[in-house]
């Protein structure tokens, strides 16, 4: 429980001292550091804008081909169920022959040889 005090008071003691931080550089200098920081945030701000941008049309482009890839995925997994279906009911199964070899009996290939 005391360290949670411990680091509320620090965000306090932080927070005061930026306020008398401000508060001396506003005094003594006025507002031109300010206006000088907040132009060379803005000026950080527009490199990192454009390269989010940039970030985000690739992010884009790979969505779209990975819109197009699924699309294509899905198409072949549909032809394949459809040509599985296909087979299975164009080919009859032979049960009855699997059945006699399954449980140790001749099956009728091997008669001839007896």
């Amino acid at each position: 429980m005391s360290k949670v005090f411990r680091l509320i008071g620090r965000i306090i003691m932080v927070t005061f001292l930026s306020v008398v931080c401000f508060l001396f550089l506003a005094y003594r200098y006025g507002g031109d550091n300010f206006r000088w920081l907040g132009e060379e945030v803005e000026y950080a701000a527009s490199d990192v804008k454009s390269f989010m941008n940039k970030v985000a049309d690739k992010a884009d482009d790979i969505g779209q081909r990975m819109h197009a890839v699924m699309g294509q995925y899905n198409k072949t997994k549909e032809a394949v169920k459809t040509i599985n279906k296909a087979v299975h009911t164009a080919a009859p199964r032979h049960s009855d022959e699997a059945e006699e070899t399954k449980s140790g009996d001749v099956s009728p290939k091997d008669d001839k040889h007896n």
